[in-house]
């Protein structure tokens, strides 16, 4: 496993990807994470998850079931955490990119370097202030887990939870309904949507001591 300590600016020291330059999923570029190899990751609550799929009353989808991340036998690969704002999102895209494209197979690698940008970016820009983002790249066994976490506020994670719900029941319809806003000049919210049509993978959330985390899960 990497384990990446709390982020600053201007310090990196892990192994960089090969082929220089990359574009990334959101047509940016980045470069290489610092971390360390062999640490022990942190033992997780089994916070339990709902389905985007779940509620449509007005009222927040009540969890009911451990994550399957908490389940025996995850390995987390990477982990780190940086502040909200961070300028670090496109070194986080670079490294992931280098880590997976050596690990996995290159759809499998395309999917999760896709899910873990957009997820970060989401959470680096509309994460409270107060707490750090959290992320991890976990393997469960049959599949890749993409982990962001964060702290948001009320209305933030209404609208979450509205927009999984969406995405569960039609998922292309929201990413062309979106594609069309940013063709028009309006404001578009494509990354979930890029995560759920373009990469595949299946989104869920997990509520656990004041943090949302959001899981984008695509199978080996």
């Amino acid at each position: 496993m990497v384990v990446f300590p709390k982020m600053t600016p201007g310090r990196l020291d892990s192994v960089p990807p090969r082929g220089g330059r990359t574009s990334s999923p959101a047509g940016g570029t980045g470069g290489p994470l610092r971390g360390r190899a062999g640490a022990t990751p942190p033992a997780r609550s089994t916070a339990g998850s709902f389905s985007p799929r779940a509620g449509g009353n007005g009222e927040l989808p009540v969890a009911t079931r451990p994550s399957r991340a908490d389940a025996v036998g995850r390995r987390v690969l990477i982990s780190f955490s940086c502040e909200p704002g961070s300028e670090l999102l496109e070194f986080a895209h670079k490294f992931v990119e280098a880590f997976t494209r050596l690990r996995f197979r290159p759809v499998l690698a395309q999917r999760v370097t896709l899910a873990a940008y957009e997820l970060l970016a989401n959470a680096l820009a509309y994460s409270s202030v107060s707490r750090e983002v959290g992320f991890e790249l976990v393997d469960t066994g049959s599949a890749l887990e993409v982990r962001v976490s964060n702290e948001a506020v009320p209305s933030r994670l209404a609208m979450l939870v509205e927009r999984l719900q969406r995405l569960g029941s039609d998922a292309e319809g929201v990413y062309l309904e979106e594609m069309r806003r940013s063709a028009a000049g309006m404001r578009a919210t494509l990354g979930l949507a890029r995560v759920r049509w373009e990469a595949e993978c299946v989104l869920e959330v997990v509520r656990s001591e004041g943090l949302v985390t959001v899981v984008a899960r695509t199978p080996k």
